[in-house]
C-alpha cells in the first residue's frame, strides 16, 4: 500500500452533506456566508433533495468569488473538492471507457448502493469515480471481488448518476442483443462507445436491445453534432465511427 493512500485513510470516514459542503466553501472563499445561509435555509423539492449536494449548488447560478465574472457551476464545484480531497478529478467520457469490462466489477445494484463508478480495468488496478472522496466503506470489498487494487478519483456526480444507468444499460441491451441473436464469441466491443440516451429505463426492465442500441448511436452522434455515422460489421466486433467536426 504506497504512503498516499495510507495517509487517506488515516483520515476519519465523512459524508459530504449540503451543510458542510457549504460551510467549506465559505471558508475557502468560493462563496460568502450569506448565500450559504440562503441555500442551507431555502425549502428544497422531493427531487432536489435527493441531489448531490455539489449538483444542487452548481444549479443555482452562484458567483466564483475567487475567479470574478464565472460561476460555480457542477465542474467547478467537482474540481474544487478533489483538490480538497487530494485526489485526481476525472472528466468521464465515454468514448475512452470498456463499457463491458468496467461492467463487470460490480453489479449495478452495488454501484447504485455507494453511488460510485468504475471507470477503468487494468490487469492490477480498477479505477472507480465518486462524489463522496471521503468514504472508504465500499474500497475494501470491490479490492476483495475484483482481486486488484482500487484507484480512487473524484467525477461530477450528475455524471456518475447518468453514466451508471447508461453503462449498465447499454451492457446488458449488448449482451442481451447477442445471446438473443444465437451470436457467438461477440464481445461488446465497439458498441460500448454508442452511449448517450436519454431516460434510460432502469438496467433491470425489460429492453427492447436493439432498439436501445440504435437509439444510443443516433443520441450520441446527434449530441456530438456528426455530420456522419460509419459502420463496417465484422464477424465477431462492429466498428462505430463518427465524423465530427470533419474529423
Amino acid at each position: 500500500m504506497n504512503s498516499s493512500k495510507t495517509n487517506e485513510q488515516q483520515q476519519p470516514e465523512r459524508f459530504i452533506d449540503l451543510r458542510n459542503c457549504l460551510n467549506e466553501l465559505v471558508r475557502d472563499g468560493l462563496i460568502d456566508q450569506r448565500d450559504a445561509n440562503f441555500l442551507s435555509g431555502s425549502p428544497r423539492g422531493r427531487e432536489e433533495a435527493l441531489l448531490h449536494p455539489l449538483t444542487y449548488i452548481g444549479n443555482k447560478n452562484l458567483d466564483n468569488l475567487k475567479e470574478p465574472g464565472k460561476k460555480l457551476d457542477e465542474e467547478t464545484l467537482t474540481r474544487w473538492l478533489a483538490e480538497k480531497a487530494g485526489q485526481p478529478y476525472f472528466n468521464i467520457d465515454p468514448l475512452d471507457i470498456n463499457v463491458s469490462a468496467v461492467t463487470e466489477v460490480v453489479s449495478f445494484a452495488y454501484a447504485k448502493r455507494h453511488q460510485l463508478l468504475c471507470v477503468g480495468v487494468t490487469k492490477d488496478l480498477v479505477t472507480i469515480a465518486t462524489a463522496q472522496p471521503w468514504v472508504r466503506s465500499w474500497e475494501e470489498g470491490i479490492e476483495h471481488i475484483s482481486r486488484r487494487r482500487v484507484r480512487r478519483v473524484v467525477a461530477k456526480p450528475s455524471d456518475i448518476q447518468r453514466y451508471m444507468v447508461e453503462f449498465y444499460s447499454l451492457a446488458k441491451s449488448v449482451s442481451s442483443a447477442v445471446s438473443e441473436g444465437g451470436g457467438h464469441n461477440i464481445g461488446i466491443g465497439n458498441f460500448e462507445q454508442l452511449l448517450e440516451l436519454e431516460k434510460l429505463k432502469d438496467p433491470d426492465a425489460n429492453d427492447q436491445h436493439i432498439i436501445n442500441i440504435v437509439d444510443w448511436l443516433l443520441q450520441y452522434a446527434f449530441e456530438q453534432r456528426a455530420s456522419d455515422i460509419h459502420i463496417e460489421p465484422r464477424r465477431e466486433l462492429g466498428k462505430v465511427r463518427f465524423r465530427i467536426d470533419g474529423v
